[in-house]
């Protein structure tokens, strides 16, 4: 499978984001509040009917229930990144494909579960060792970087996994595991990038969860634990998140497409101006060949279709499965590009990823 490794802007890719955004910011809000309630209010009541023995129908209904919110979840922030029509009934989308997106959720946390035994097993120990006594600094200073030293695999997996709900989106007929491959294929070279992604909306969640951690600290015990006080620190919580994650989610639908090159280098209008390309001065279009259309940027050769990144060749033999029509009305090009990528190339892609960061 072709695909691109990125080397984008994360402030270039939130800006995307939130020019898909733009106009459907109140569809999105209301999209992910439904979201966010059918995943946790359900749960609190039964936990409060039950108590603790409802442990084991709570996570069934995980189960049953996050894939395919999940699912819906991705399918509208593509449409909302591809300026597409996105509507609220959209997140219930994913029970059309209730198996295959169960499945996915279920094979994902296994998974990510078995890599992450490393960390479990360095907690395990850690807490044996401790024997709830109190811990000294020196068993600190080991003990808790061997912990996160153990769970680095599962972080990774995760990353690795991170692009396989888009790809069931995009494509509802392929298979659960060829759906996991998938995404593992197309995330080399992309891990790194993805990750500092998802770290650049820190700031954003930290402002969302500061009024539910107010009230949690203010609110008496009893309170917290009633239905009452849990149904309102869990409403909240989801009016706090579900903004930011409708922001993060776009963002990552966005970085999905620049992978798999619906969005890729080139210029194409958004509105009735041109976009220029970042690197060049604004007046650097003026500079162009006399033979050059308009729409194509002062680097493209004449006979190089609008569309297709600067970097491709014209008649490059690899060029007939990059040169297709772009699905997105926005698009960008900066200084960094991307890297295309073909199944020949992946098997030295890896060894060049890490001479890039060495150098």
């Amino acid at each position: 499978m072709e695909y691109f490794v990125v080397n984008e802007r994360c402030s270039t890719i939130r800006m995307l984001a939130r020019e898909g955004l733009a106009g459907n910011w109140k569809t999105g809000f209301l999209t992910f509040l439904i979201a966010n309630f059918v995943l946790t209010i359900p749960a609190i009541l039964i936990l409060m009917m039950f108590g603790e023995a409802s442990v084991y129908i709570r996570f069934l209904y995980a189960i049953l229930i996050a894939g395919p919110i999940f699912l819906g979840l991705m399918i509208f922030s593509l449409n909302i990144a591809r300026s597409k029509e996105a509507q609220v009934k959209q997140v219930f989308f994913g029970f059309e494909n209730f198996g295959k997106a169960v499945g996915l959720s279920v094979l994902m946390g296994l998974f990510i579960l078995l890599w992450g035994l490393g960390g479990f097993v360095s907690l395990f120990f850690f807490v044996i060792a401790t024997g709830g006594m109190g811990v000294g600094v020196g068993a600190l200073f080991i003990g808790v970087p061997l912990i996160l030293i153990g769970f680095i695999p599962a972080i990774i997996a995760a990353l690795r996994y991170s692009q396989a709900y888009f790809l069931l989106a995009d494509s509802p007929t392929i298979g659960v595991i060829e759906s996991i491959e998938r995404s593992k294929g197309i995330m080399q070279g992309n891990k790194k990038k993805f990750f500092i992604l998802g770290l650049s909306f820190l700031g954003w969640l930290f402002l969302a969860v500061l009024p539910y951690s107010v009230l949690y600290r203010a609110m008496p015990v009893a309170d917290i634990v009633s239905l009452p006080g849990a149904l309102f620190l869990s409403i909240i919580w989801i009016l706090g998140m579900s903004l930011v994650e409708l922001y993060i989610f776009v963002s990552f639908a966005v970085f999905y497409d620049m992978i798999i090159g619906n969005l890729r280098p080139g210029t194409i209008q958004t509105t009735a101006e041109i976009i220029e390309p970042s690197h060049l001065p604004p007046n650097a279009s003026q500079n162009s060949p006399p033979n050059v259309p308009p729409n194509v940027p002062p680097n493209v050769p004449p006979n190089v279709p609008p569309n297709v990144p600067p970097n491709v060749p014209p008649n490059d033999n690899n060029s007939s499965n990059v040169q297709h029509q772009m699905s997105t009305p926005h698009e960008r090009w900066t200084g960094e590009g991307y890297v295309p990528v073909n199944e020949q190339q992946q098997e030295n892609l890896g060894e060049n990823v890490r001479k890039k960061e060495q150098e």
